[in-house]
């Protein structure tokens, strides 16, 4: 084998009514990871470091991911993993996930597989559950397609891309606020059961939200960012988030949701935004609270790339 270095971005997902579902990679923050080999090593051996702190590969979403994809494949080269973090932990932005999307990638060209895009998804997807307790696709998704990646299925696996129009940017509200096992806890507060009623109104603003993010169409986007189902459930984790939607969509951002299982805020602006009260009305409240925060400025990402 030889090696390789992958690059994966960040990502937020759900994006109001689409849990589970679809998430946007975007240009704030990068994880890097290499694969080299183990020398002497030809029993499968698989071994990670992160920042250079040695791990056990299956407690980390890229020695886990790469377990998925050696065991599926029968490999027997022994691999060290390097992970250089880039991307927050724990804020909500896909960081477990493009670990394990850069590692299949770097993999995947190391030894020369030539995976499909949806089989590295299906692999990183099974490193999610080392951070979550269970696999999904989502995060990974974007981290490997870029754009808006949208899933389609998982079995098999289908991821659909799309790209929002050029009209828009995102802006990313990134409160300090650590919670233990929040992935986690965030899907275990997501109800089990909906009425019928909670489905229609969640698939008419999935439908309408995806066509507004192509198009561009602010009013469309603003009526359909939002959710009343998984958002909803987990409102008691992340109580300043209606005052920032409040204040952040009178200063015209485009729309506003948690970013996947938060605390971090995703909102998407345009040339009406006043991106600048956007900012200091949010300060204000983290202030208020005592709490640091920290924005980015940023566009979509690409997919994961061997450097």
């Amino acid at each position: 084998m030889k090696e390789c270095t992958a690059v994966s971005f960040s990502s937020s997902a759900n994006l109001g009514p689409g849990f589970d579902t679809m998430a946007i990679a975007h240009t704030a923050f990068h994880d890097r990871v290499r694969v080299s080999a183990i020398a002497g090593a030809g029993h499968g051996e698989i071994e990670v470091e992160c920042d250079g702190i040695p791990g056990d590969a299956d407690s980390n979403t890229a020695g886990r991911a790469a377990r998925a994809l050696y065991s599926e494949l029968g490999l027997r080269d022994g691999i060290r993993i390097t992970i250089e973090k880039g991307i927050p932990e724990g804020l909500g932005m896909g960081s477990s996930g493009s670990s394990a999307a850069a590692a299949v990638k770097a993999i995947d060209s190391s030894l020369d597989l030539g995976l499909s895009r949806e089989d590295l998804v299906k692999f990183a997807t099974e490193g999610e559950a080392a951070s979550s307790g269970t696999p999904h696709s989502d995060n990974v998704a974007a981290s490997i397609f870029g754009g808006l990646a949208f899933l389609v299925s998982t079995e098999p696996m289908k991821i659909h891309k799309f790209d929002i129009a050029k009209s828009l940017g995102i802006l990313l509200i990134i409160p300090a606020i650590k919670m233990k096992h929040k992935t986690r806890v965030a899907r275990e507060a997501v109800p089990k059961t909906i009425t019928m009623g909670e489905h229609i109104v969640g698939s008419r603003r999935l439908s309408l939200l995806l066509q507004g993010l192509q198009s561009g169409d602010r009013e469309i986007i603003r009526e359909n960012m939002q959710d009343d189902i998984v958002e909803r459930s987990r409102m008691h984790m992340f109580p300043f988030y209606e005052e920032i939607k409040k204040r952040s969509l009178e200063n015209g951002a485009v729309g506003v949701s948690v970013s996947g299982a938060g605390p971090s805020i995703i909102e998407f602006t345009d040339m009406l935004t006043d991106t600048g009260k956007v900012v200091s009305g949010v300060s204000e409240i983290f202030e208020s609270l005592q709490t640091k925060v920290s924005f980015s400025r940023c566009k979509t990402a690409g997919g994961a790339y061997v450097e």
